[in-house]
């Protein structure tokens, strides 16, 4: 049961991605998602390559999408939103946002560190990546600050202003990672792994913070 002060809907949307997490997991890992994320992959990179000689605003968009995901916009957005709540004397809000999202970014080091996915073989100068491909860490990542910045901050807005903030979180992680394979740097799973992955940590993490703070 969720603990006091928390979204009693945590534990539901934590009970439903934490085992489509493990199934996504298992299927990757037994190459049973092969032969689909291959087709999907393909379909996004001939989208991807048709829209490269068109308006040059499609790739401005991409770029941009895609940093929202990257570290520097997110650390920056996390401190903000730490610096505003501390402002707001809300302290113990801003270290669990802060909480939740520095350890959700080394948990994905070590995850990725432990997959070793490789990335897609396809020529991809534009792009330069440091880590392994599964899962991706741009959507889960965004998933993780947006995602908790919408329910932690939030205090005394109506209930349909949160919604679209939560709303917007997921749906703004999910673009970022289609973005990521049709730039060729993730599978299409990398991309779904990571978004529930992230939605089962974050909603896990804010259960167990209320639980100590009650």
């Amino acid at each position: 049961m969720p603990a006091a002060g928390t979204p009693a809907w945590l534990w539901d949307v934590f009970a439903v991605t934490t085992p489509a997490t493990a199934l996504t997991m298992l299927a990757v890992a037994r190459g049973w998602t092969d032969r689909a994320d291959r087709r999907l992959f393909d379909r996004l990179q001939f989208a991807a390559t048709r829209a490269d000689g068109k308006p040059r605003r499609l790739a401005t968009a991409a770029r941009d999408i895609v940093a929202l995901g990257g570290d520097t916009l997110r650390i920056l957005f996390v401190l903000g939103c730490v610096l505003g709540l501390i402002a707001d004397r809300r302290a113990t809000t801003a270290a669990a946002l802060f909480g939740v999202a520095a350890v959700a970014r080394l948990s994905l080091f070590l995850l990725k560190r432990v997959v070793r996915r490789p990335r897609p073989d396809v020529d991809r100068q534009a792009v330069v990546t440091f880590t392994s491909s599964f899962p991706s860490g741009h959507t889960f990542m965004a998933v993780v600050t947006f995602l908790a910045a919408a329910i932690l901050i939030p205090v005394g807005m109506p209930p349909m202003l949160v919604d679209v903030a939560i709303g917007f979180a997921l749906i703004a992680a999910l673009l970022i990672g289609v973005v990521r394979v049709a730039l060729g740097v993730h599978w299409p799973t990398d991309v779904a792994a990571g978004w529930l992955a992230a939605i089962a940590w974050t909603c896990g993490s804010l259960l167990l913070v209320g639980r100590l703070l009650n």
